[in-house]
């Protein structure tokens, strides 16, 4: 890279103090509120003014050494390994201030995880409720401030005398050298006898922020790239590509020093933060038209790019099971990082002398090169089977083949599995970055430097692909042998480090719909933590007996985890002092730290992605699904509505055979009823008792659930399902041909209120999707309500309702809910006068004002897709205006980052006597939600689309 040495030292002119980090930062930083913001517009204003003030007085105070400092503001940036999880710390805290058993503070400490939720309620600060080190500086706050008699000890509470006295404060390098003995020492005996003293002298704020850092928790949150620019304006830069604190403070330690450009390109045996990919969110047609955008270039590369037939297509790669890894290279020593920047060369080989892959690598690039780095994906490969193992055994694969150097026995012949690297991206190349160059252009020279070593090192093959069929038949092929996925790349893509590109695209079969499945399950078993793992089982009909079936810990609210332990309060057993009955329950290896009697648990509605079709011990049942999550508490259900044993294997078995077939491209051609779903399973079992035939002559598909703005209330998809059922209305997965439509005389009516993959294929197909509040209205009347623009959420046939409403868009036929009507305009200077000042008052007597002027005076200029309209009747509705010019705009709503007219905003910028011109805030439209939800303006840096971040 560069020598520090040339550079010079840093130096400072004193030892910075702990006490000096902790009071003009750590505690400043975390106490800023919304309600102490003082002179500040916002929360984010505010926390850089105070790392401003620090950084100044710390170049004055200290001076230009922040090295030291910065590993102690940045303890996840540091590179220490404590091995000191949250649990064993609250046990270390436990014995260094003896705490009694079964004590209070004891109980606390000990299972700080459990019962998260319900603790949280009675708490005003509620993030004090997660964070072990204010729980900790809290309990021994209160034991230094108890007072008690000698005779009067039966609580287990004895007097405390510390903090004991000390002749000056700890200096920043004591503390360094506290943890890196603490990084160095063996076992918690150790541990606690390095920590003892200092525990004992600090004060309460000194030990919580020790304790932070010890756990590696960020501090300064969102804010490090505020940090690193307040000292140098090329800080954050650097870092990104070397993403070590000694080498960016020791190198930018004075505004005077100016990096080149050279300086701040990649270079190789330096970690940094990979390129991400994102999740398909729109159909294969307009991820094709994406893909086909042409970018210029200069002649050289257009020559290239002619000679290769790469216009108007883009690269398909499967996506593969295992680790991403970036291999370094150069002068014959390797580095191997994890896309977090862990350093596992010590696993796989640091020269072609030793290590389970290096020492296979010999001649794996042309003589002529001197340096590279390489993005991949490391996997294990087994070579008796000939094929690549499924993800969590590349680790034992590469120790054992590590190990297989240093034995003279064969104890590891039965090993028939190693390491194997496959290239997908080269990004360096001779002390030249590739990063600004072109994918195609660097899969030409990936094909032509790599000399590939079979089964150790080789190019992930990329096939060009152009239209949305060949991404379908890249889709079956992936599906056919149960791989990951696929990814979509933009043959122009560029290499952008630590960020998200859009012209990266992962495609896995578990996004696709079709594969996806609602379940009712009852809860069988829970791992408290702060966010709880509940185990669900199904009923074995055979033998009375639930089975365990998956674990779900995702899609719940704060608010639900609160309901749960409301519902289940005081039913749980303890699994190792109380084990179930064998009649009741079985599990299987996965026991869970509670269990509860089905009959008395509640029943949760999942959405799984897809069967995982694996045979697996975990769970009673034998296998289990992949990827779910909660979809919402069904308190109106009961444990005979769930899903039984036989309805699972029924619809596993069906669910197996559909597994290698087409997808999309045949969607269409399949009639009603040629693969179950888990409702309709059920429904073979169960008959719901219809209480009307008003959706007679109707067919529903329901792609998503129902959430009311107003109160807040979601209606699940199982719910509307129920609904219709109960009206007469006949469910079904997918399209019925229009010959059956026509034998039954019915109507196909698609229910949603979100955009999905596949609403897109209905709308391009002609079919209208309709809101769900058609339906309760529908119900409310007890008559079919004619389609109008109300109840239309997509449709290729506008035109058709539009005179079905009056000039203000409502309805002739339904009545207009009072809340749902906009605000009148006041359009006289005078009342626009009296508006502001009304507004004033209440700002002054800190009031709330009223939500119809929550956007009053701020203009916003629309980029995202507002087809019809809904975003800007939602601004308006609230007070706010719509402009088409960003210099008259507040806020630029746009899903991606806006580049041209961002680039026009900084083309215009001009700077007065004073002070800057007003540039708009970019934010997403989730920004306009949140506004809403909360009634107050949100802080914009928290939506500014991704690309902006």
């Amino acid at each position: 890279m560069f020598d520090l040495a040339e550079l010079g030292e840093p130096k400072n002119a004193q030892d910075p103090t702990f006490t000096f980090l902790v009071t003009l930062l750590f505690s400043k930083f975390d106490g800023t509120r919304k309600d102490n913001l003082g002179r500040f517009p916002s929360v984010m204003s505010k926390k850089i003014w105070i790392i401003e003030q620090f950084i100044d007085d710390f170049k004055l105070h200290i001076g230009e050494d922040m090295f030291p400092s910065s590993r102690l503001i940045f303890p996840s940036k540091s590179r220490r390994k404590f091995f000191i999880r949250d649990v064993t710390l609250a046990r270390i805290i436990i014995k260094v201030f003896n705490i009694p058993k079964n004590s209070p503070d004891y109980l606390e400490l000990y299972h700080w995880k459990h019962n998260y939720h319900e603790k949280k309620q009675y708490r005003r600060d509620q993030r004090q409720v997660r964070n072990l080190p204010s729980i900790i500086a809290r309990i021994i706050s209160n034991r230094r401030l108890t007072v008690v008699n000698d005779d009067n000890t039966s609580d287990g509470v004895k007097p405390l005398l510390y903090p004991k006295q000390r002749e000056s404060e700890y200096t920043v390098t004591q503390i360094n050298q506290l943890l890196d003995n603490l990084e160095t020492c063996s076992g918690q005996t150790e541990q606690i006898e390095i920590l003892k003293p200092y525990l004992y002298e600090m004060s309460i704020e000194e030990i919580r922020w020790l304790l932070t850092i010890i756990l590696r928790q960020p501090i300064l949150h969102h804010f490090i790239t505020a940090f690193f620019n307040k000292w140098h304006p090329q800080a954050m830069l650097l870092f990104r590509i070397c993403n070590d604190l000694k080498i960016t403070f020791h190198t930018l330690y004075n505004s005077s020093v100016t990096l080149s450009t050279e300086d701040l390109l990649l270079h190789p045996m330096y970690p940094f933060l990979p390129q991400l990919s994102h999740k398909l969110t729109v159909n294969y047609n307009a991820l094709c038209i994406k893909m086909h955008k042409n970018y210029d270039m200069p002649p050289k590369l257009q020559n290239i790019f002619d000679q290769q037939g790469v216009k108007e297509k883009f690269y398909i790669e499967e996506k593969m099971d295992g680790d991403r890894m970036l291999l370094h290279y150069k002068n014959g020593q390797f580095k191997f990082y994890l896309r977090r920047l862990k350093d596992y060369t010590l696993l796989y080989g640091e020269n072609y002398e030793i290590g389970s892959l290096t020492k296979n690598l010999v001649g794996f690039v042309k003589p002529n090169v001197d340096s590279i780095v390489l993005d991949g994906e490391m996997v294990a490969w087994d070579y008796k089977r000939e094929i690549i193992l499924p993800f969590g055994t590349l680790k034992s694969a590469a120790i054992q083949e590590a190990v297989k150097q240093f034995t003279t026995t064969d104890q590891y012949d039965q090993q028939s599995s190693y390491p194997f690297f496959l290239a997908f991206d080269i990004l360096h190349i001779n002390g030249h970055d590739l990063c600004s160059s072109p994918l195609f252009y660097r899969r030409y020279l990936l094909n032509n430097l790599i000399v590939p070593k079979p089964h150790r090192l080789e190019i992930l093959p990329a096939h060009l692909g152009g239209t949305p069929d060949d991404i379908r038949q890249a889709i079956r092929e992936v599906i056919s042998k149960q791989g990951e996925g696929v990814m979509i790349k933009h043959v122009q893509l560029k290499y952008h480090i630590e960020t998200r590109s859009d012209n990266w695209i992962k495609v896995k079969p578990e996004y696709l719909e079709q594969f996806g499945e609602n379940l009712d399950l009852v809860v069988i078993g829970k791992e408290p933590q702060i966010k709880p793992t509940y185990a669900c089982g199904l009923l074995d009909t055979e033998t009375g007996i639930f089975k365990s079936f998956c674990s779900v810990a995702n899609g719940f609210t704060d608010k639900e985890f609160s309901l749960i332990d409301q519902l289940t309060h005081g039913k749980w057993h303890k699994f190792n002092k109380d084990p179930p009955p064998n009649d009741v329950l079985e599990f299987g290896t996965r026991k869970p730290n509670f269990w509860i009697n089905p009959k008395e648990s509640i029943v949760l509605e999942i959405k799984a992605r897809s069967i995982n079709l694996s045979p697996t011990s975990l769970y009673a049942v034998g296998t289990t699904l992949h990827n779910l999550w909660c979809r919402s508490i069904r308190e109106d259900k009961s444990i005979d509505d769930c899903i039984t044993l036989q309805d699972y294997l029924e619809v596993k078995e069906h669910y197996s055979k559909e597994f290698s077939k087409a997808q999309t491209v045949n969607r269409k051609r399949r009639g009603l009823g040629e693969q179950l779903s888990f409702e309709e399973s059920r429904e073979r079992r169960r008959k719901i008792n219809v209480e009307s035939k008003l959706f007679s002559k109707f067919c529903f598909i329901v792609l998503s659930d129902k959430f009311d703005e107003i109160t807040g209330e979601r209606t699940s998809v199982g719910s509307l399902c129920d609904l219709i059922k109960r009206f007469g209305g006949l469910l079904v997965q997918l399209p019925p041909t229009p010959t059956k439509l026509l034998e039954r005389h019915q109507q196909l009516i698609v229910i949603t209120e979100r955009l999905t993959p596949n609403g897109s294929i209905y709308v391009n197909s002609g079919i209208d999707l309709i809101l769900p509040k058609w339906i309760f209205e529908c119900i409310y009347r007890d008559s079919i309500i004619p389609l109008e623009d109300e109840f239309i959420f997509q449709s290729c046939n506008n035109h058709d309702f539009s005179d079905k409403t009056d000039l203000w868009g409502d309805s002739w036929i339904v009545p207009s809910n009072i809340e749902m009507l906009e605000v009148p305009k006041m359009e006289l200077a005078v009342e626009e006068r009296e508006t502001k000042e009304f507004i004033n008052d209440l700002a002054i007597q800190e009031s709330d004002q009223p939500m119809a002027f929550l956007f009053q005076g701020i203009k916003f200029l629309i980029l995202a897709n507002d087809e019809y309209g809904f975003l800007e009747d939602r601004v308006k509705r609230f007070g706010g205006n719509i402009v088409d010019n960003w210099p008259s705009a507040s806020y630029i709503i746009s899903d991606v980052r806006p580049l041209e007219v961002l680039g026009e905003v900084a083309h215009n910028l001009q700077w007065t006597e004073n002070d800057l011109t007003f540039i708009p805030n970019t934010v997403t439209p989730a920004f306009v939600d949140e506004c809403i939800k909360y009634n107050y303006l949100a802080d914009a840096t928290d939506f500014k689309p991704v690309e902006a971040r």
